[in-house]
């Protein structure tokens, strides 16, 4: 289990390094516009694996999800509208998703403490960083940048082509994210 937490963890890393590179993302992006934010995600992510130790592991499905599909934007958590019923996260290939309920519930509390500040992505970065860390007792950590924007667009089709197989080994994973 901590050897596929870790290499997932790399795999996410090394998304968000791509990303990076390409914005002004950085570490402490919130911490004059909203201090303690990460902490309260640490929170909430560990008072859910303690309660279901899968909440972890969904978090970080849920990244590896959304980061393989239009960088890390969030896209992953938008729902089907009649405008389009056909989002990401109705995808065949991203059935068995989870978490949603859980990012729900750390968006809310952080809203509660800063209104319209933190991003989508963001939150769900610091949440899967968490879960990596929390589930392999603090062997895998990063730091997380952050400034990302919320993405707007969220499509199945994208979803079924971009995400890799689930036969893919580490090496191809880490290739198909430097594809980016």
């Amino acid at each position: 289990m901590m050897r596929t937490v870790a290499a997932v963890a790399v795999a996410v890393l090394l998304a968000a390094a791509v990303a990076a590179e390409a914005s002004e993302l950085k570490v402490g992006y919130y911490d004059k516009s909203c201090r303690g934010v990460e902490n309260v995600v640490k929170w909430h992510v560990a008072r859910a694996i303690k309660a279901n130790r899968k909440s972890g592991a969904a978090l970080v499905r849920l990244i590896f999800h959304d980061c393989f599909v239009r960088g890390c934007d969030a896209s992953v958590l938008l729902d089907p509208t009649p405008e389009n019923p056909n989002t990401e996260k109705t995808a065949p290939i991203n059935i068995g998703l989870a978490a949603f309920d859980l990012l729900d519930d750390i968006k809310s509390a952080v809203e509660d403490r800063c209104p319209g500040v933190v991003s989508c992505a963001d939150i769900l970065i610091f949440a899967a960083r968490d879960a990596a860390s929390l589930l392999s007792n603090g062997h895998v950590h990063f730091d997380a940048l952050a400034g990302r924007l919320d993405g707007v667009h969220s499509h199945a089709a994208e979803a079924q082509q971009d995400l890799p197989d689930s036969t893919f080994t580490i090496a191809e994973l880490i290739q198909r994210s430097r594809s980016w």
